[in-house]
């Protein structure tokens, strides 16, 4: 296993009992808590800074760039505050993970629309596969999200659907803005996300603290472990995926590993939260087109190399 997969392993082994944990932080606070994750991650994130400054002599302010106080946001502040709100508005876990698990696919349209650096090495055929493998992806978050009913797409909870597209969206646009820095640039960029976002949160957090007069053990406890471990080790290793990624031209094959993410993060919700969404048949289905669409994006371009080599005048 390359490096990158290791490493894109890593955060969706850790990102698995985000929604889990999520559910709990949304049934307690909306913002305070969300504060306190950021609050955790900027320490953690900080650290990691300061270690690669003593052991690689990495230079902060020369790989500071004004322009992350912008793209930063979409990877904290907006995507975990309308997480937390489709969380609350749908009042469970299963619809808002899932609609969160439509980043991926962002992830790679905006890889290629706003932050264009498309290599030519690759074949049409690759193309294609590696469109079919994300495809199959979003073919699959649709029908759970959906409940197997395609044919009658119905918005019963469009407050909570909107929330839960947005979060997608945003850390869709913060991922492909990330996997176009450079190994120095990324942890300065990851700082300067969550410092600005812990910014923009403070005030919010600060006030719902003195509405609520307090907060539970439990509840800081769950901040700590989402912010040290899911938006702080995550964070790191997945950019760093992306950013190894991109260097050898497998954007979408990593960004299909992520498919892999919402059977995953369903079953702890249905073990832990009793949703019945894993006795579903619709779910089973989702599923297998989520494991096909993983192997499909990371054996892309060995596929189109061997249906070139057997018909190499129709391909």
């Amino acid at each position: 296993m390359s490096q990158a997969y290791l490493l894109a392993s890593i955060a969706i082994a850790l990102w698995s009992t985000s929604a889990y944990l999520s559910r709990l932080i949304a049934i307690e606070s909306q913002f305070v808590l969300v504060n306190l994750i950021f609050l955790f991650a900027a320490i953690t994130l900080g650290v990691y800074v300061w270690i690669l400054r003593n052991r690689r002599k990495l230079e902060v302010k020369a790989n500071f760039h004004k322009q992350y106080l912008f793209w930063g946001v979409f990877g904290y502040f907006l995507y975990s505050l309308p997480l937390i709100q489709s969380l609350r508005a749908f009042d469970s876990a299963s619809e808002a993970t899932i609609l969160n698990y439509t980043w991926p696919v962002f992830t790679v349209l905006f890889s290629s629309v706003l932050f264009r650096k498309i290599s030519s090495h690759r074949s049409q055929a690759t193309k294609w596969l590696e469109t079919l493998a994300i495809g199959l992806g979003f073919l699959a978050v649709v029908l759970v999200a959906t409940e197997g009913q395609l044919g009658k797409v119905e918005i019963a909870n469009p407050a909570g659907v909107l929330w839960g597209l947005l979060s997608g969206l945003s850390y869709g646009i913060f991922s492909a803005y990330s996997a176009r820095l450079s190994e120095n640039e990324q942890p300065v960029f990851l700082l300067t996300a969550i410092l600005i976002s812990l910014i923009l949160t403070t005030p919010m957090g600060l006030w719902e603290y003195q509405q609520l007069g307090g907060l539970s053990r439990g509840g800081v406890l769950i901040a700590f472990i989402l912010g040290v471990f899911m938006s702080g080790f995550a964070y790191i290793a997945w950019t760093g995926a992306l950013r190894l990624a991109k260097a050898q031209n497998k954007i979408p094959q990593i960004a299909a590993l992520i498919f892999m993410l919402p059977p995953l993060s369903l079953s702890i919700v249905a073990i832990f939260l009793k949703e019945s969404n894993l006795t579903r048949p619709y779910f089973a289905l989702s599923v297998v087109l989520v494991i096909l669409s993983s192997v499909l994006a990371q054996r892309a371009e060995g596929i189109s190399k061997r249906v070139q080599k057997a018909f190499p005048r129709q391909v």
